[in-house]
């Protein structure tokens, strides 16, 4: 299964997501804050941003933004409990899944093994590569192994010339 970064503030929401995802067979990293996923964010394909409160959209775009030049596969954003309206524009289009709290574990891990199939689905297969045409070695014509017959021997035949078409 692959790799999942969860960055939570949240001692026991990392405990939670953690057990959670190793009962799914994902490996975990867990981080604190978006500053320490820095470091451990290049192994995974992966990354769940927990949000404790809505002051923490900063935090938000900067996890955005390290998911697409970790290059993870996946970025998903847990909304805070009690949190109104959508979140900014900037935001949506960094996070591939948005959950709000409250939520059940195994309905969040559903979701996300969901649209990691997904996203794996719509990546065309890489194309092959054709390797460079070689040049054709010209063949001069070699002589014939074999019987020769009596006479004349065989060489390339006389071109014989055009008729030429006259007007009517």
């Amino acid at each position: 299964m692959p790799t999942i970064l969860t960055v939570s503030p949240d001692p026991e929401a990392r405990r939670l997501l953690g057990l959670g995802f190793e009962l799914k067979g994902f490996d975990i990293i867990q981080e604190v804050d978006v500053q320490g996923a820095k470091h451990s964010a290049t192994g995974a394909e992966i990354m769940l941003l927990d949000m404790v409160d809505a002051s923490q959209w900063n935090e938000a775009e900067a996890a955005a933004r390290l998911a697409r030049t970790s290059g993870c596969s996946l970025a998903a954003l847990l909304l805070p409990r009690g949190f109104q309206g959508d979140p900014p524009t900037g935001i949506r289009k960094g996070f591939g899944l948005i959950v709000r709290k409250p939520y059940e574990l195994m309905d969040l891990i559903r979701r996300i093994i969901a649209a990691l199939s997904a996203k794996v689905k719509k990546t065309p297969p890489p194309k092959k590569r054709r390797p460079p045409a070689r040049k054709k070695k010209s063949k001069k014509a070699a002589p014939r192994k074999g019987k020769r017959t009596k006479g004349k021997p065989k060489g390339p035949k006389k071109k014989r010339p055009l008729k030429k078409r006259g007007r009517k």
